[in-house]
């Protein structure tokens, strides 16, 4: 630690450009860092070194082509398709009807929550931070409580729809998950949704990296990561015509621009291509 007064703003901006570089461009961890860095600083009593840079010009253009060229590829690799999500409820609960076997409780669970991620454009960590009494409903599907976002403590609803003549119905899923922990695990209203089926622990809430892990070995594909569902639900409700505007609001984005250059992919050169491709726009 170097007391603010005895470390010149600039030297601290040249050493924080070479401590930043070494990640070669990975913006979460060089945030992540850079957090850790000043946490440490201010527990050791010495103060932020970065508040007297944090704001100058040359560190904000700095973080500011960081971010820019950050490989956003490893957050959100590829969308996952339509289809892809489709053929993987069948798979767990489609095939296994239809052959007049039930479901599996663990295999129904993983579909319900990949129904919320893909239909309601969510992040795998508000997916799993569902209570049971979050979810409700209308004529027109399920209505699904985000208490909180990533970057915002702000509560929103997104939509999951009624879709009785598509491949399989999201809502319909998402409600057959919900009675089954209502019914067979006894839960209430603010207990966990997505829920551990096996015991010991049955009942307790599902964690991230479990989920992650039974969504990465169903699909075996390094380009397909949980954000994945974000990314191809925000193309799949661009596609049905929901139009930008409403999938900004699905989504909880406050601005276009992250939406559009990394959801959407949709940059101010590759709009128009975009809308060609999906049929939004005459070639």
């Amino acid at each position: 630690g170097v007391a603010p007064d005895l470390f010149p703003a600039d030297t601290a901006v040249k050493l924080m450009i070479i401590m930043l570089s070494r990640f070669q461009g990975v913006w979460s961890t060089s945030k992540l860092y850079l957090s850790a860095v000043a946490a440490w600083h201010l527990k050791e009593g010495f103060g932020s070194v970065f508040d007297s840079v944090r704001y100058s010009d040359k560190f904000a253009m700095f973080w500011k082509g960081m971010k820019n060229n950050a490989d956003h590829t490893g957050y959100a690799k590829r969308p996952l398709e339509h289809k892809e999500v489709c053929d993987y409820v069948s798979e767990r609960v489609g095939q296994k009807v239809a052959k007049g076997k039930n479901p599996t409780k663990a295999g129904l669970r993983d579909c319900a929550a990949m129904v919320v991620a893909f239909f309601g454009v969510r992040r795998v960590a508000e997916v799993v931070a569902l209570n049971v009494g979050h979810v409700t409903w209308s004529d027109q599907g399920a209505h699904v409580l985000i208490e909180r976002q990533k970057n915002s403590d702000v509560p929103m609803t997104c939509f999951i729809p009624f879709m009785p003549k598509a491949d399989f119905c999201p809502a319909s899923l998402l409600k057959q998950w919900q009675n089954t922990v209502r019914s067979e695990y006894s839960l209430k209203d603010d207990d966990p949704l997505f829920i551990v089926t096996r015991k010991p622990n049955s009942g307790s809430r599902l964690t991230s990296a479990a989920l992650r892990q039974a969504w990465s070995v169903a699909f075996g594909d390094t380009a397909v990561s949980t954000h994945s569902c974000r990314k191809g639900g925000a193309q799949w409700w661009l596609q049905q015509g929901l139009g930008k505007g409403g999938v900004q609001k699905q989504g909880g984005w406050k601005t276009t621009e992250t939406m559009d250059k990394i959801y959407l992919l949709l940059s101010e050169e590759s709009t128009m291509a975009k809308m060609v491709q999906i049929g939004l726009a005459a070639k």
